[in-house]
């Protein structure tokens, strides 16, 4: 009986996947469901690995052709559900709204300092020193899904900005969310006052930070994109940690910056200036260096200076 079961199950196996597959290539075609849907459901593989592991857990054995092709359907009707779903009207499963060309201001006010929060989520992210007059950050987001929210406060004389892209709103986001990667934001922070603390979570294809005329103290970056550039601040001193996965990584540090660089992580293949930035201290694998210390000569004494710490893993990193 039990074979025969077994039998069964693999004859079904084939076909489900065939007929869920089906039905998901059609609706991209058609335009029903958008092609970025593939990138949505990817990451989430592992729960295939959990199943497994549960029904040994609980049964002793791994029913393979059973759970691909339970998972295989729940993922053509969940992809299905979330395209129909929010036409019915149901207040739990309304889409967000989509935002085209949203102007982003905030002014600066009677500050003397400011601390900046940035969270864009999957969304391209570009920041830069443009901001204008009495501005503290100005900007604009594009085929976002959901709209950004803004706070502000201020206490003895230092401005708390924080930032955030929402993610779409709904009991089916999940099905929706590739669309919030194609979200561009465009900010540009004022260069009048010093920026205490700089803290940017992000995660798409795409990030870059341009901080050479801004005045920033510490930064904070989280980031998983495929690729991440970033130029450090021109002046001053700066105490940067830079955490997350990229495809690759460029840092920028303008003329007449010392650095002391600091990197542990997984990184393939490094290139740094080493007439500017010497190294002094390296461990690891001779295929994948996992710890390495560059510091410029005159560091300590250096009037504009970045002290880098490096942490995650990387394709490739150059710095220059």
């Amino acid at each position: 009986m039990e074979q025969r079961e077994r039998a069964r199950v693999r004859d079904m196996l084939w076909p489900g996947l065939l007929i869920a597959l089906g039905l998901v290539l059609l609706l991209t075609n058609l335009g029903i469901v958008p092609a970025v849907v593939w990138r949505t459901l990817w990451p989430y593989w592992p729960v295939l690995l959990v199943l497994l592991g549960l029904q040994l857990l609980l049964t002793g054995r791994a029913a393979w052709g059973a759970t691909i092709l339970t998972l295989a359907i729940v993922a053509a009707v969940g992809t299905i559900t979330g395209v129909y779903l929010p036409s019915l009207g149901l207040p739990w499963a309304a889409p967000a709204a989509r935002v085209d060309d949203l102007r982003i201001v905030q002014p600066l006010g009677a500050v003397q300092m400011a601390e900046v929060r940035l969270n864009v989520g999957p969304a391209r992210l570009s920041l830069g020193s443009g901001a204008e007059g009495d501005m503290l950050l100005e900007g604009s987001a594009s085929n976002a899904w959901g709209q950004p929210t803004t706070r502000y406060s201020v206490q003895d004389g230092v401005g708390r900005l924080d930032f955030e892209l929402i993610r779409p709103a709904g009991a089916i986001w999940l099905f929706r969310a590739g669309r919030a990667s194609d979200a561009v934001v465009e900010l540009n922070l004022a260069r009048a006052v010093p920026i205490r603390q700089l803290e940017v979570r992000a995660g798409a294809s795409d990030v870059s930070l341009d901080l050479r005329d801004l005045q920033v103290q510490n930064l904070d970056l989280d980031a998983a994109a495929s690729r991440i550039r970033i130029t450090l601040p021109g002046q001053g001193i700066t105490v940067a940690d830079i955490d997350g996965a990229a495809g690759r990584l460029e840092l920028d540090i303008p003329p007449g910056v010392a650095a002391w660089i600091r990197a542990d992580g997984a990184v393939a293949d490094y290139e740094v200036d080493e007439v500017r930035f010497p190294q002094i201290h390296q461990d690891g694998l001779a295929s994948v260096v996992v710890d390495r210390e560059y510091r410029s000569p005159g560091f300590e004494t250096a009037p504009n200076r970045v002290e880098l710490r490096i942490t995650g893993a990387a394709a490739s990193v150059e710095i220059r």
